[in-house]
């Protein structure tokens, strides 16, 4: 009977044993199949979430980047507009500078004649009230 206690032991030692080997084994790979699947889930978690942020930065700042060009191009059409209104109230409003040299030689001229008049009636006047003071 202690024979077979010892086989029994003997076979209980070696399904221990081999349980154990085949827990070492298998079991190793299970959890390394699953530790790597935990890891590759996390980081591709993680790269998603840096992917989105990417294109969100990137569509802000397209957006950003498409009003102001929108905007510059509104200013710009503004000041063609303003340039244009100048110009129009400008040619109504102001003269060519040849001509303004033109007008003030015409004024010149208009001066020296009308002095020239006055001087004329004047004299005519000195020569009237001397003959009214001589009678």
């Amino acid at each position: 009977m202690t024979e077979y206690i010892g086989v029994a032991a003997f076979a209980i030692s070696a399904a221990m044993f081999a349980f154990t080997v085949f827990d070492r084994i298998y079991g190793a790979g299970a959890r390394a199949a699953t530790a790597e699947v935990a890891m590759k889930t996390y980081v591709d978690r993680k790269i998603d979430a840096l992917r989105d942020a990417v294109f969100l930065k990137h569509d802000t700042s397209e957006g950003n980047i498409g009003t102001t060009i929108q905007h510059m191009k509104d200013l710009l059409h503004k000041q063609e507009i303003e340039a244009l209104t100048f110009r129009a109230e400008a040619a109504e409003k102001y003269m060519r500078r040849d001509s303004y040299y033109a007008s003030i030689g015409e004024l010149k001229t208009d001066f020296v004649t009308a002095l020239e008049k006055l001087d004329t009636r004047l004299g005519r006047m000195e020569s009237s009230l001397a003959r009214a003071r001589s009678e």
